[in-house]
């Protein structure tokens, strides 16, 4: 019988703080969801960044694969399957309004390089597409904290249009984030 390390294969989660707290019990995050559904079979590795863009996020992309990728030069060892890749929501701010603004160039190059990282490693990529704002909430929240609003619908769907695009270049899968919440018609 072939010894196997008790190790498990990873799915790796990176991104900003979307996927920093879908390991939140209390928020049904989807990271908890993913975790329980693999449980036994892959370990989920969290590492979100509350706060980051994809520029920041960017170069700790190779410190985490060296911290979370596991030896998979022999067959028989663990090895990461699959990378989330989940920015854009804080690339997508007003530029005139808030430090955290990526051009709309910029992202869709960083994702790329992401995406050049990951696979040169023989991992599988899912991007995810920039969340829709909800214009109610969020102009609330910028209120609250005495801020000038600075997302929009229309500016985040330019993101999410992009992240679209940067699949389809690099012949990644995706998932739409506006298809799950606001449907086909991706209006609010």
């Amino acid at each position: 019988m072939e010894k196997r390390p008790i190790g498990l294969d990873q799915i790796l989660l990176f991104g900003d703080s979307i996927t920093q707290y879908s390991f939140d019990p209390f928020a049904n995050g989807f990271g908890a969801f993913l975790s329980h559904s693999y449980v036994r079979k892959c370990d989920v590795v969290n590492r979100g960044f509350s706060g980051y863009n994809t520029k920041w996020a960017k170069p700790l992309l190779p410190a985490v694969l060296d911290t979370t990728l596991p030896c998979a030069s022999e067959s028989n060892h663990p090895r990461t399957l699959l990378a989330t890749v989940f920015l854009g929501a804080n690339d997508a701010c007003i530029p005139e309004t808030h430090r955290q603004y990526v051009s709309l160039e910029e992202y869709a190059q960083n994702l790329k390089w992401m995406i050049d990282l990951l696979k040169s490693k023989d991992i599988q990529v899912l991007l995810i597409t920039p969340p829709p704002v909800d214009p109610a909430r969020w102009e609330a929240h910028c209120l609250e904290k005495g801020r000038a609003l600075d997302r929009t619908v229309e500016n985040t769907k330019k993101y999410r249009n992009a992240c679209i695009h940067v699949a389809a270049e690099n012949n990644v899968p995706y998932l739409d984030t506006w298809e799950l919440f606001l449907g086909p018609n991706l209006e609010w």
